[in-house]
């Protein structure tokens, strides 16, 4: 280690080891990693730079994970450094403290970038002082208060980065004298009020982020005079109002994020003049009528984005043209005529989502030309017909929404193709036939929806191979035969449903294997056998229905030790026997409809007579009864009335009705 300490202040003799001294005294540079070998020319430590007479011009410290560079920016005392033209230190949350009025001294400064540091209190008004600032970078800051209207004053500003921080109040009119800026951008604060009419003003600006604010108030269509602008964010805001035709005149624009927002009215036709437009996305606003035709000029557009709108009619044939397209949403709208068949010509198509609108008719089968399509989304709709055999051209697919629609006919065997598909979700259609084999060749499938469709033949015992599976819902069909003992192979599962079919034969032990097992449904089928006891093995099941059913046997009472269970369903089967302690103490139980034995006391009210006393020497009764309804929440049940066995009125009156009739 080298030490370098300071010089005492009656020994200094020019500005340059003032210089050396004002670096010294923030603690930076104190070690060899600052300092190299050169402990006492300071122009060749890390991170400083000078002129030709050893002044220091510029400090640049970026992203150095070193802890000197700590405690707070006052610690530097800018008042001594009258040369310095940069200061740089970025990526730093051990650097913290407020921006030091002083900073107004440096009356050269050119570039101040203070970038994702632990900075907190106001900008100093004294900023304004700066005349020779270019570029301001407070961005990723905890910055407080509000936009000093001095910066006004920084003609020659080019570059205002204030994002993420905790400003508040309005964007400061004079900021329009800034006419040399390039980028303004305020994103993640706190600003509110109105855009200023005389942003307009800023000729040069091609960089504009206002997003996630309070803002309010309307679009001005001043901003229609920006004609250099490139990049335009107004999201996540509260501005009200119609998207000006004005801005149609930024002929330049390739970014355009108005999404999240109060906005209505209709998508202005203008907006086809865009064509450099890249990304374009209105989502989220209260926007009206037609999407309009002349977006199909938008010929280098990759992104559209109209989705949570109140939009109408049809997808326009001219969405065809966008060649470029990677990403198409135009999900929870009103759009209501059939998918146009042009929109098979997106070559480059990523994201397809319409879901979640009026859209009739078939399915194209032009879907198939996608070939790079990796999302699907075209559930709650009104989609008729079968799902075309094409989709097994989409290779590259991962998820498959088409869940909630009219569609019949069989699933094609061509979606065994579909090797990357991590989701497929087709549930709630009017599907027939069996599950397809090929299903089983998707083994990166970790959910499977097939419930609510009329589906008929068996669980394909290939379903096993699925060892991804994180869901499998089966539903409400009319799937017959045995549960395969295949699905016990399936241990990622945390979601069983197979309730509502004609399934038969006993529960697979197998099954108990699926350890990760949350919610498990089997009821309303033809179910028979008893409860593998190694149900208890399924530690993280919490809901459990077998109801109307055929299962036979006694409830084993490791059902009741599963530490997270909370509701049983085990009503209309042929359970007998008593039921165990554990199981009456699960929180939401019914047990309804079975043939359970069950022990009445003797008490004053039903003692037996002499007669009877002589014939039976046992102190209790045991009656055997179908249970007609036992669903309790168990707190208000006291032990002390029943401390084996449990009764409901239903099997009381049962029971009363036994003895009136012996």
């Amino acid at each position: 280690m080298i030490s370098v300490t300071a010089s005492a202040p009656g020994l200094l003799t020019s500005p340059i080891e003032l210089e050396r001294e004002a670096l010294l005294g923030t603690g930076w540079w104190v070690n060899n990693w600052a300092t190299g070998n050169y402990t006492s020319y300071h122009c060749k430590w890390t991170g400083i730079s000078c002129n030709s007479a050893g002044s220091v011009t510029g400090v640049s410290l970026l992203r150095y994970e070193n802890n000197n560079i700590k405690g707070e920016l006052g610690r530097f005392n800018f008042s001594c450094f009258p040369n310095l033209k940069s200061f740089k230190i970025h990526s730093n949350y051990l650097l913290s403290g407020s921006i030091p009025s002083e900073i107004a001294a440096v009356s050269m400064l050119q570039t101040l970038e203070l970038p994702s540091n632990n900075l907190t209190g106001i900008i100093p008004l004294q900023m304004g002082r700066l005349r020779n600032l270019v570029y301001l970078d407070l961005f990723d800051n905890h910055l407080m208060g509000h936009i000093p209207p001095t910066l006004g004053r920084l003609s020659k500003l080019k570059i205002l980065n204030l994002s993420s921080n905790s400003l508040v109040g309005n964007i400061p009119s004079t900021l329009d004298h800034l006419t040399q800026l390039t980028t303004l951008t305020i994103a993640s604060n706190q600003i509110n009020g109105s855009i200023p009419l005389e942003i307009g003003n800023l000729n040069f600006l091609q960089v504009l982020d206002l997003s996630t604010n309070g803002l309010q108030g309307i679009i001005p269509s001043e901003m229609g005079r920006l004609r250099n602008l490139v990049h335009l964010d107004l999201s996540n805001n509260y501005i009200w109002g119609y998207i000006p035709p004005t801005l149609g005149h930024l002929s330049k624009l390739e970014n355009l994020n108005l999404s999240s927002n109060g906005l209505d009215g209709i998508i202005p036709s203008e907006m086809g003049r865009w064509r450099n437009l890249v990304h374009l996305d209105l989502s989220d606003n209260f926007l009206w009528g037609y999407i309009p035709p002349t977006l199909g000029r938008l010929s280098k557009l990759e992104n559209l984005h109209l989705s949570s709108n109140s939009l109408v009619g049809n997808i326009p044939s001219t969405i065809g043209h966008l060649t470029q397209l990677t990403t198409l949403a135009i999900a929870s709208n009103h759009i209501n005529v059939s998918i146009p068949l042009e929109i098979g010509n997106l070559n480059f198509l990523q994201v397809l989502d319409l879901s979640r609108n009026e859209i009739g008719g078939s399915i194209p089968s032009t879907l198939g030309h996608l070939k790079r399509l990796r999302s699907l989304d075209l559930s709650y709709n009104k989609h008729v017909g079968p799902i075309p055999s094409s989709v097994g051209h989409l290779t590259q697919l991962t998820t498959f929404y088409m869940h909630s629609n009219l569609i019949n006919g069989s699933i094609p065997l061509e979606i065994g193709n579909l090797n990357f598909l991590q989701v497929l979700d087709l549930f709630d259609n009017k599907l027939e036939g069996p599950i397809p084999s090929t299903i089983a060749s998707l083994v990166n499938l970790t959910s499977l929806s097939l419930d609510y469709n009329n589906l008929t033949g068996s669980i394909p015992s290939t379903l096993g191979r699925l060892n991804r599976l994180t869901n499998l819902g089966l539903s409400e069909n009319k799937l017959v035969g045995p549960i395969p003992s295949s699905l016990g192979h399936l241990t990622q599962l945390t979601t069983l449903s197979m309730d509502n079919n004609k399934l038969d034969g006993p529960i697979p032990q197998e099954l108990m294997n699926c350890s990760k097992l949350r919610i498990l449904t089997l009821g309303n089928n033809f179910i028979s056998g008893s409860i593998p006891s190694e149900i208890g093995k399924l530690k993280e099941l919490y809901y459990l229905d077998l109801n109307h059913n055929f299962i036979n046997g006694k409830i084993p009472p490791q059902l009741g030790e599963i530490p997270r269970i909370v509701t049983v369903d085990l009503s209309m089967n042929n359970l007998s026997g008593s039921i165990p302690e554990s199981v009456i103490n699960v929180p939401d139980l019914d047990v309804s409809g079975n043939n359970f034995e069950v022990e009445i006391p003797n008490t004053s009210a039903n003692a037996p007579s002499p007669q009877q006393s002589e014939g039976n020497k046992d102190k209790h009764k045991k009656t055997t009864t179908r249970l007609v309804a036992i669903i309790l929440p168990m707190a208000i049940v006291s032990p002390n009335v029943l401390p084996d066995k449990l009764v409901t009125c239903a099997s009381r009156q049962s029971l009363i009705a036994l003895r009136m009739d012996m």
